[in-house]
């Protein structure tokens, strides 16, 4: 082990030896919750990565009414259960716990039978979608498939006013009578909302949700969307529909209100625009114009969609800088039947969207008798920030096994602490404040003083033999050590997990735990500033839109790449864990490592891409017990486009084939990862892609290669050829 660097073996053995306390058993993976229901994208469901949320004021917690479980799933399981004589009952695999009581209480997905990874679990199809602002006018909103170009409107949208295709229309989908009669509200839509500074696409999805509540048919996504002979295949192969249930209106009504939980600032803000959206819905019912449409609803029933929907569609803010949007996301589904599942920090399942169905999928070997647990956040947050994020984003509060169990012998401390720099084993965590913090300030004390008293008797030694200037420097020097040191009161202390050696938050030097987390996060936050900068856009007009001169222009360019070169220069350090002063799984490492990736995929730096990809990939595969998640597939993706780009690029066999055999087994990975997260059909599409690719990749270098041939053949017989004789003089 080299002088100042960190024993990263025995880190990870650590890890090795505390798996099963960030995993858990699965068997009492419960946690508190207030439900709600899960909101998705059409592309994927929801999992950005979230900031160190600050607090926000809220009103008292109210007594609202207990959650009553999906009804539609329920009667799934009970119609499987009546069936269980001829086995559908094993088949589907699963029961929902119920409590006693006047209202059935059913929160736990519990396993009847063992699930292996990758295996379905359940399918739910969406009780509404809305398709997104930033996509109203290109996709249809009953099938969600993209627009003609004769169906798309050849001037600014309304996205209150939904879009149909061709062929929802012929087929029945669209009522025209009940779109002509909403026509007026949905205009005045847009104004309401810029006037009350709301987004549009939420006040569509409240009027949508209360003309369902009422009968008024509003088109959702059906599988007969999809290519029926692969859906058929796919069903036949995972027994699809005997799991499959659609989630309704009075799914969705049964979840308990977070209205009150809301922050006072946003209720402020979308209360008088629902106001103003009720009263228009009132005169609408009076107004009889919209059939089977009487009555609105109580203004409460308006606020607690609200504020279910506003989960998705507020903005999500990574570390509270940069803003996270997924590009890719041009629908919206509404699943509350996943409420049935328990959140957990160390799931067992995996859901994700796949059309407009919502799939549950084991992602690791789930026994019978097991809890099925999924997890809402992304599993490398620590352990307050998941807490955080639950609690005000989510009204969540967890209590599974990662979360409950002691930081000192958690994975949770590996993400949080700071390396001990004494036995180089280990992690530095803040002491509780109190009995701990006072315990921990009396053993610095006690190893100051002896560390004192040890350089008194060295000095002492050395000042027998001493003569002159000499003599003189050490009895400065013990003079200085002659009155026993102190520590003031109120100094935060951090103790070792591992051989509990206690060191100061702070120190002068800068070298204490806190001034370490300090740096890492000013370095971290900084460089994010200098990577949005140096990805702005740069235009060639000034504000007055008059042309900019081509000096200014490279100026803007030149300045782009010294903030690239600046963000890289801090994010380096961070994805070497500052000297081995972080341990590699630490949050700040492992948020940097994307970063970091990404600006090296533009330089078409690829064997740093492989060794950052592949550090990050079994960074955290270690800390989350090899269970799968998205950001693994997608450094999978990055380790093998880098591993394929060197390969190619390679002039010598023996690293062409050191670096196909990387690519091998990087395919693999990803097949294995998409086929636990996706399922077995879209492993098999992407295996079959990819064969597509390589052997039209191979077609055209042997074109090429022919084309090559040619030419030098051409030019070899040329060469050969003789020399034409010289033309006769012309006679005179």
């Amino acid at each position: 082990r080299h002088e100042g660097q960190p024993n990263y073996c025995n880190i990870r053995e650590s890890v090795h030896r505390n798996r099963s306390n960030a995993a858990g058993s699965g068997d009492d993976m419960s946690s508190t919750e207030v439900e709600q229901p899960h909101v998705a994208n059409g592309a994927e469901a929801t999992n950005a990565k979230t900031p160190n949320a600050s607090p926000v004021k809220t009103q008292p917690k109210r007594n609202s009414p207990k959650y009553a479980p999906s009804a539609s799933m329920m009667k799934l399981v009970a119609a499987a259960t009546a069936d269980g004589a001829d086995g559908a009952g094993d088949a589907l695999g699963f029961r929902l716990e119920v409590t006693d009581g006047k209202v059935p209480f059913a929160k736990n997905v519990v396993a009847t039978r063992g699930f292996e990874q990758g295996e379905l679990i359940s399918v739910e199809r969406p009780c509404l979608t809305q398709v997104a602002s930033m996509a109203s006018a290109m996709a249809c909103h009953a099938c969600l498939s993209a627009l003609d170009k004769s169906e798309k409107p050849t001037s600014d949208h309304n996205p209150a006013q939904p879009l149909y295709c061709g062929k929802c229309r012929k087929d029945g989908k669209v009522d025209d009578a009940v779109e002509e009669s909403l026509l007026p509200l949905r205009t005045k839509m847009p104004g309401m909302a810029k006037d009350l500074g709301v987004d549009v696409v939420l006040l569509s999805i409240v009027a949508n949700l209360e003309f369902a509540r009422h009968g008024v048919p509003i088109p959702v996504p059906t599988p007969d969307d999809e290519d029926n002979e692969k859906s058929e295949k796919r069903e036949k192969s995972e027994k699809k529909e005997s799991r499959t249930f659609k989630s309704t209106i009075e799914d969705w009504d049964s979840i308990t209100s977070v209205w009150d939980r809301k922050p006072e600032a946003w209720r402020k803000k979308v209360g008088p625009a629902l106001r103003a959206l009720h009263k228009e819905l009132v005169v609408l019912a009076a107004s009889g114009d919209v059939k089977g449409y009487s009555k609105a609803s109580p203004l409460p029933r308006m606020q607690c969609d609200a504020a279910l929907i506003d989960l998705v569609l507020q903005p999500a803010y990574h570390n509270g800088i940069t803003p996270v949007t997924n590009q890719e996301t041009y629908a919206f589904g509404f699943y509350p039947g996943l409420l049935m599942y328990q959140q957990s920090c160390a799931p067992n399942a995996h859901f994700a969207v796949s059309g407009s169905e919502l799939m549950v999928r084991a992602i690791v070997p789930i026994d019978k008798g097991q809890a099925i647990v999924v997890s809402h956040i992304p599993l490398m947050l620590a352990r307050d920030q998941r807490q955080t994020v639950l609690e005000q984003q989510r009204f969540i509060s967890c209590a599974c096994d990662r979360c409950k169990h002691p930081m000192k012998d958690s994975v949770d401390r590996l993400i949080d602490g700071i390396v001990c720099m004494d036995c180089m084993g280990d992690v530095l965590l803040p002491c509780e404040d109190g009995a701990e913090n006072n315990e921990a300030r009396e053993a610095y004390l006690t190893r100051l003083e002896s560390e004192r008293l040890n350089m008194l008797k060295a000095l002492q030694k050395k000042l027998r033999s001493a003569k002159g200037a000499s003599k003189e420097r050490l009895e400065k020097e013990i003079e200085t050590f002659s009155d026993p040191m102190d520590v003031p009161e109120g100094v935060l202390f951090w103790r070792c997990q591992a051989c509990g050696c206690v060191e100061p938050s702070n120190t002068t030097d800068g070298t204490g735990p806190s001034d370490v987390l300090a740096k890492a996060r000013n370095d971290y936050h900084q460089a994010c500033i200098h990577k949005l900068l140096s990805e702005s856009q740069i235009t060639t007009k000034d504000a007055e839109g008059k042309d900019k001169s081509p000096e200014e222009i490279m100026a803007k360019y030149e300045e782009q790449k010294n903030h690239k070169k600046l963000a890289m220069e801090l994010l380096e350090p961070l994805c070497r864990a500052m000297n081995g002063r972080l341990p590699p799984y630490h949050y700040y490492v492992m948020e940097s490592l994307p970063l970091l990736i990404s600006m090296l995929q533009k330089e078409g730096d690829h064997v740093k891409v492989l060794t950052y990809g592949i550090q990050k990939w079994d960074t955290e595969r270690q800390l989350v017990e090899d269970r799968p998640t998205k950001s693994q597939l997608q450094i999978l993706k990055d380790i093998l486009n880098a591993a394929q780009a060197t390969a190619e690029k390679a002039r010598s066999e023996n690293i062409k084939k050191q670096f196909s055999k990387k690519v091998k087994q990087a395919e693999d990975q990803v097949d294995n990862t998409t086929e636990a997260l996706y399922g077995k059909k879209l492993a098999d599409a992407v295996r079959e892609h990819r064969k597509r690719y390589k052997a039209e990749l191979k077609k055209s270098l042997e074109a090429q290669q022919e084309r090559a041939y040619q030419e030098r053949a051409a030019a070899a017989a040329a060469a050969a050829a003789p020399a034409a004789a010289p033309a006769a003089a012309p006679a005179e």
